[in-house]
């Protein structure tokens, strides 16, 4: 054990060990998601890291990623480098490259004590929250924008992220549209870690955590449970919704759920498709990407409709 590990030990005593043991799912290897992982690795804990994306030439100035490591997934970068951090350490990681929907989250997140959300997805944060309250397992939300950041937990008889934001929240903005300001993310990604260590030592904060590093403003927030909120109702509508064609945040990319979802039949219908681990096949034609997950979603890059997309898809996969 080196001097930076046996420090942390001696602040953890005598939650150490439980921590240690602890399994947690972080959905998300950006910004957040990224710290989050590196952080909970060095500790020990047992980790299951979920990303459905690569490794980008952007992603670099703020996620803990190398341009070595472009065009790789995230995931399965992120597993390597704690696999690299923890040495001996025998504690679990695993990685799933994979985009999260009410069909495969159950497949995906499955014996772990405590969820972390690094996602800048609205869809997938609702997902989340949903599950989480019906299968009683705490989930740590965290967002960022610009110079602000918030965290809460969702506790299985406290309040939710539907509590907080109503039954159809809108987006404030993804980090790529609003940008994120110098040390937001280590904040942010500090207060997740500190509120999983917080739950393991059973004293978990279901406040809501708000920071603006601009004006240095930190608040807390006292949350209540909503009366008429559906998640905690026992509703849980984000696991049942219908899932539809739509423009991504960014404006040039779509997703959608083609009608033939077998890799290695679309590969036959265009051999040009390239499969990666059985996991994603990546089309590339002219300006146009594409990317199928074998949970049966697909995300067109380079348009910027549904109706363009469809015609894409429909022009380089022989219909959907």
């Amino acid at each position: 054990m080196n001097k930076t590990e046996d420090r942390i030990e001696r602040y953890l005593e005598p939650h150490f060990k439980d921590i240690q043991d602890t399994s947690c799912t972080i959905v998300g290897m950006g910004t957040l998601g990224s710290k989050n992982a590196k952080t909970l690795g060095r500790i020990g804990v047992n980790l299951k890291l979920i990303d459905r994306d690569f490794v980008e030439r952007k992603n670099l100035s703020n996620q803990e990623y190398l341009e070595s490591e472009e065009g790789e997934f995230k995931a399965e970068v992120m597993k390597k480098k704690i696999k690299r951090i923890r040495g001996k350490n025998k504690s679990e990681i695993d990685s799933s490259v994979v985009d999260l929907n009410s069909n495969n989250i159950k497949r995906e997140i499955k014996d772990t004590d405590v969820i972390i959300d690094s996602t800048d997805n609205l869809k997938t944060r609702l997902l989340l929250n949903d599950f989480a309250k019906k299968r009683e397992i705490p989930l740590i939300i965290g967002m960022l924008g610009g110079s602000e950041g918030m965290t809460m937990t969702v506790s299985p008889n406290g309040p939710c992220f539907k509590c907080v934001l109503g039954e159809e929240p809108i987006s404030q903005g993804t980090c790529d549209e609003l940008g994120i300001s110098p040390g937001i993310a280590e904040v942010i990604s500090g207060l997740q870690v500190r509120q999983f260590i917080d739950i393991v030592k059973d004293k978990p904060v279901e406040n809501l955590l708000t920071v603006n590093l601009e004006n240095m403003d930190f608040n807390e927030l006292k949350l209540k449970r909503r009366e008429n909120c559906s998640t905690c109702n026992g509703k849980y509508e984000e696991l049942n919704r219908i899932k539809e064609s739509r423009v991504l945040c960014d404006k040039k990319s779509v997703q959608m759920y083609p009608r033939i979802t077998d890799l290695t039949k679309l590969k036959e219908i265009n051999p040009n498709l390239d499969i990666y681990e059985d996991k994603i096949g990546i089309l590339e034609s002219s300006n146009i990407k594409i990317m199928i997950y074998e949970s049966g979603k697909a995300i067109i890059k380079g348009v910027e409709s549904v109706e363009e997309a469809r015609k894409e898809y429909d022009r380089l996969l022989g219909g959907r």
